[in-house]
């Protein structure tokens, strides 16, 4: 038995470490930076405080699921700070679930490679949503990986719900001999809904 570790495992961890180190300094730019920055947080904040029936009463520009997702953080949130607070940890736990997803499904190097890449535009990244719809998909992709449909399933109905742009990997779901898969989408639909 080969209790080796396999070649390239340190440089993997080393380039996720290193990128990991990039992702938390640059969150601790956005925490302290969030009052003179605000991204998209005032729109959020106006939507979540709104009184009336949202997209009825008045307009909302992403999905049901972000809807809801910005009008829970607003309910614990006394004021436009706090609410910014929440939403930065919230993409804060976005972030590090991308890197476990990658972990889980391509290992420390993609996970790392990812965090490299995402560095440029990561402080605009935690000043909006998006970051939650990429954090759906990425475990739907490594689920599929996986091969556990559910929770592929699962990921692309709440990616879906934050934002369109996850619907393009609905195909996963339906294409070969995984017609269980179309099941699972049906139900996590339905739990989501």
């Amino acid at each position: 038995m080969n209790l080796s570790p396999r070649p390239g495992a340190s440089f993997s961890r080393a380039v996720l470490l290193l990128a990991l180190i990039a992702h938390v300094v640059i969150a601790g730019v956005a925490w302290f930076a969030r009052a003179h920055h605000g991204g998209d947080f005032f729109r959020y904040w106006t939507i979540a405080t709104t009184t009336g029936r949202p997209y009825l009463d008045f307009q909302v520009e992403f999905p049901p699921g972000a809807f809801a997702v910005v009008k829970a953080l607003s309910w614990s949130a006394p004021d436009l700070h706090q609410y910014e607070s929440r939403l930065l940890v919230t993409n804060f736990l976005a972030d590090a679930s991308i890197f476990a997803s990658l972990c889980w499904g391509w290992g420390s190097l993609a996970a790392g490679v990812y965090g490299a890449i995402a560095v440029p535009v990561l402080r605009l990244l935690y000043f909006r949503m998006d970051l939650w719809s990429i954090a759906c998909a990425t475990l739907a992709a490594a689920a599929w990986r996986r091969q556990r449909l559910g929770v592929c399933a699962a990921g692309l109905c709440a990616g879906v719900s934050l934002k369109l742009w996850p619907m393009c990997f609905v195909g996963w779901l339906v294409t070969g001999r995984r017609g269980r898969a179309i099941v699972a989408v049906a139900v996590a639909a339905g739990v989501l809904s």
